[in-house]
Formats: C-alpha cells, structure tokens, sequence
C-alpha cells in the first residue's frame, strides 16, 4: 500500500508539473485583447446552442421575463494549442478572464445577466478548440398577445449576437447537431407557463452604426403555454354566481333578502374581474377573459333589476 499510494502521488506531481509547463509555454505572449487567429482576414466562428434550465418569473404587467439558461459556445483559438512534442496532456481547464472569449450579448435584453457562477466552465483542448459552458438568469422583454387570455400562448424571442465584431472578423452560427442548438433541460418546472416548442434562426442584419458592414444574429424562440387551472376557478365561481341570480328571481317578491342578495351578486363578479385584470398588462383590445365577465356582468345585472322591479 504504501510503495501503491508514493506511485500515485508521484504520477500526480509529474502531472501538475507537466500541466504548469504547458500553461507557461501557452500564456507566455498571450494577449487576450488581440482576436486569436494567426492572419487578421480570417473570420473566428463561433457555434452557439443553450439549453433551458427553468423559467424563473415571468411578470405579465411589465411584459419581461425571467430564464435560466445555459449558453455554450464553441470556437478555437489558434495561439492555444499545442501537440505531443509539447506536452501529452490533450485538456486544460481555463479561467475567462486570461483567454479571448467573443462579445456575445443578448441584444433585447431588460437588464444585466445574473450570472450565478463565477467563470462558468471553460474548456481548452490541445487542438485549440475552446467550449464554454455559461450559466446565467437572463431578463428580457416579450410582448403578450392576450386577445385568446387565459388560453393564450405566447412567443418570447432572444437575439444574441456581437456587439462590436461584424461578419469580417467574427461569425456567429447554432451547432450543426440540432440536439446542441437548443434544448429544455429535465428540470425545467413552471406552475403557470409550459414550453411547447423552442426553435432558431440565423441571420444577418445591419446597423445604424456601420450601413456598410452586417452582423450575424441567433434568434431563439420560446413558444409558451398557458395552464388556465387557475382562471378556471374563477370563471367557474363567475358562472355559479350568476345561475344563483336565476335562482334568486324564483324566491317570492316579498322575500327581503332577494334584492339585496342579487345587488350583491354583480359587485361580486366585478371584483373577481378586477383581481384577475391587475395580473396581465393593460391593452388596447378586449381579451377573452373580459368578454366572458361582461357577460356574465350584464347577465347578473338584468336579473338584479328584475328582482327589484317585480319585488316593487
């Protein structure tokens, strides 16, 4: 055991002494300003794909949304690699802040990325591939299209793209494998929202700044699903309410409670409207919901006036 664990610990130092060698010979004039290919016209590709971890809040008043996802993205760097004569080892772990890493953003974003891990997971591999793994809470805008609310369904789009490198110097594209372009992760959970699709497009676009060059863009869209359970309840309490007010007209005229139980009844039926319209933006159209409640409004409201004329 002992000549066993002094073998071990001998193969241990060799290597942390061969991978401290190798970092120096590949760091020694590395300059992670400088875009890493070796003739200044050739264009860096890089492979984009994320994948959906949860949906972290989706505030339907202010139109934003809140997801989880793991961004990774693949190019290669042409001063970070290295072949057996150098060194046998085929993988190194690096840190974002000492490489070359391209300015992919998320144009439409609503604010700052909460990134939750300090340097994601980077990986160099001896041939000068780089993969890097990000996870990050990105908040972005998305327009609600309610007119069918609360069986709606709704599309938020992500573009992500380079916010100084044009298509000359740098080439943004998803993964030739459509399983790495964009995936819903096994622990994706939301109590309202359900993804029922997720697809993207590539494209180039031009700018206001630089009418002469164009940018390559990955747009993602995420096609989301109401669960309407809990708008259910509320328009199943709406529609007793008003066939109470039916059964109401059937009690005797002369019954005191009648006309105040079917007063009572609309102002019930508005306040269950006004609780559910503080939940989605205000729109410049009638929405689903809204019709069913001026329905069942009026409809409570004529039966509330004939109890009143008759018990007169």
């Amino acid at each position: 055991m002992n000549y066993l664990l002094l073998f071990v610990l001998t193969n241990l130092v060799l290597a942390n002494k061969d991978e401290k060698r190798l970092r120096e010979t590949l760091f020694a004039d590395y300059n992670k300003l400088v875009r890493p290919v070796e003739n200044y016209n050739e264009v860096i590709e890089v492979n984009m794909g994320i994948g959906v971890q949860n949906l972290e809040a989706f505030n339907q008043k202010e139109e934003t949304i809140d997801i989880n996802l793991w961004v990774r993205m693949t190019w290669n760097d042409d001063y970070l690699n290295w072949n057996s004569s150098v060194s046998n080892l085929t993988f190194l772990s690096v840190d974002k802040d000492y490489i070359w890493v391209p300015d992919i953003e998320l144009l439409n974003a609503a604010s700052l990325p909460d990134v939750y891990t300090l340097n994601g997971g980077m990986n160099l591999y001896s041939n000068g591939d780089i993969m890097w793994s990000n996870p990050a809470i990105f908040k972005f805008s998305c327009g609600l299209e309610l007119k069918y609310f609360p069986f709606d369904n709704q599309e938020c789009k992500m573009k992500f793209s380079s916010w100084i490198y044009n298509n000359k110097l740098l080439r943004l594209k998803p993964y030739n494998e459509v399983s790495k372009q964009i995936d819903i992760l096994d622990s994706f959970s939301h109590s309202e929202w359900d993804i029922t699709n997720v697809t993207v497009v590539t494209y180039d676009e031009s700018r206001p700044c630089c009418p002469n060059e164009t940018f390559s863009a990955n747009e993602y869209t995420i096609y989301l699903k109401r669960y309407p359970h809990y708008y259910n309840i509320s328009m199943g309490m709406t529609i007793s309410l008003v066939i109470v007010n039916f059964i109401i007209m059937l009690i005797k005229p002369d019954n005191i409670s009648r006309t105040s139980t079917a007063v009572f009844i609309p102002l019930t039926i508005l306040a269950l409207q006004l609780t559910l319209a503080d939940k989605i933006p205000v729109v410049g159209y009638y929405t689903l919901m809204d019709y069913f409640f001026m329905c069942c409004f009026i409809t409570s409201m004529v039966c509330s006036i004939q109890s009143g004329l008759v018990f007169s």
